[in-house]
């Protein structure tokens, strides 16, 4: 899969990449429609995210995600990696 990185890591990189700025300055809730996201680029952020945690993102899956948080989450989901308790 993804070796020593976390599915957050890989989904804010990819997320950072696309909109041009530091991954450290991304949140959770960051709307992606709000920071000017159209639906191509989500589209390649989507595909991008599939290719790197080798899962596949249904389009009712897709369809739901609205942040960053959002897709954080799903991506976690379909790989099966869950976040270290706080």
């Amino acid at each position: 899969m993804t070796g020593a990185l976390s599915t957050a890591c890989i989904v804010n990189r990819i997320v950072a990449r696309h909109l041009d700025v530091d991954p450290s300055d991304l949140g959770p809730g960051l709307i992606f429609a709000d920071a000017g996201v159209c639906d191509l680029s989500m589209i390649e952020v989507l595909m991008e995210v599939e290719d790197l945690i080798d899962a596949e993102i249904g389009d009712d899956q897709a369809e739901q995600v609205k942040t960053v948080g959002d897709l954080v989450r799903l991506a976690q989901r379909l790989t099966g990696d869950v976040p270290a308790a706080a």
